[in-house]
């Protein structure tokens, strides 16, 4: 009798061992659950705001793309003559904050920018130029518009640069006039987009082709450090919680 109890004993305990591990297993395994389903959650979040913001980023630089599209008209309506040059240039500088200035570069020679202050060092020959002349060469001869950048800015600070090339009609024959330029001044233009996802607890890293020339990418602005990162079409990578 006394060794059927103790068996009985021994069983109950085994019983009740084996019900304690097999609750632990099952918490640990709703644990794991949910942190994965809050992970994915974090992901998906990550996911839209890289999403978001890269709309934003591609509409500010598609504005500034207007911006030299607008100045390439004003020379063809001016008989390539521009004597109103800082006038209109101001005025569309006032719609676009997403640019820091406007230039316009007659037979590749920058002359004119807009503003002058803190910029005069731009005005150089843009075919001469060992980083830029290579693509300025492109633009003229495919007749496209070309961005180039985060390059280094001969008056200081990093930028993207977009140049317009303007050919006029002469003897019925298409020439080429020069460029309009415009420059997105890196950080400042991205400034709100960097402050946007700061707000968020956000590391972000944001990334740009160089140029049609050269496929790599260049890092334009980054913050923290990257652990499996979301990354958007247009290279802008985010990483939930900060991490």
């Amino acid at each position: 009798m006394f060794k059927q109890l103790r068996k009985a004993n021994q069983n109950d305990y085994l019983l009740i061992t084996a019900t304690l591990i097999l609750l632990v297993v099952f918490n640990l395994s709703l644990l794991s659950y949910v942190q994965g389903q809050q992970k994915a959650a974090e992901r998906d979040q990550a996911q839209a705001l890289a999403t978001g913001f890269s709309r934003t980023l591609k509409g500010e630089i598609k504005n500034a793309l207007t911006l030299s599209t607008t100045l390439k008209e004003l020379v063809l309506a001016s008989d390539d003559k521009v004597d109103n040059f800082s006038t209109v240039a101001k005025d569309l500088l006032a719609e676009n904050t997403a640019a820091s200035n406007l230039q316009l570069a007659p037979k590749v020679k920058v002359t004119e920018i807009y503003p002058l202050k803190g910029n005069k060092a731009g005005k150089i020959n843009l075919l001469t130029d060992p980083i830029r002349g290579p693509l300025c060469r492109y633009g003229i001869s495919h007749q496209v518009t070309v961005t180039q950048g985060p390059i280094a800015l001969k008056q200081g600070g990093k930028g993207l640069v977009m140049r317009t090339p303007i050919f006029i009609k002469k003897k019925g024959k298409k020439q080429f006039w020069g460029f309009a330029v415009v420059v997105m001044k890196i950080p400042q233009t991205f400034s709100s987009t960097a402050a946007n996802l700061k707000s968020a607890g956000y590391s972000y890293e944001l990334e740009k082709q160089v140029s049609l020339l050269n496929t790599s990418y260049k890092q334009v602005m980054q913050k923290g450090g990257l652990h499996e990162p979301i990354t958007s079409a247009s290279r802008l990578r985010t990483t939930a919680n900060g991490s």
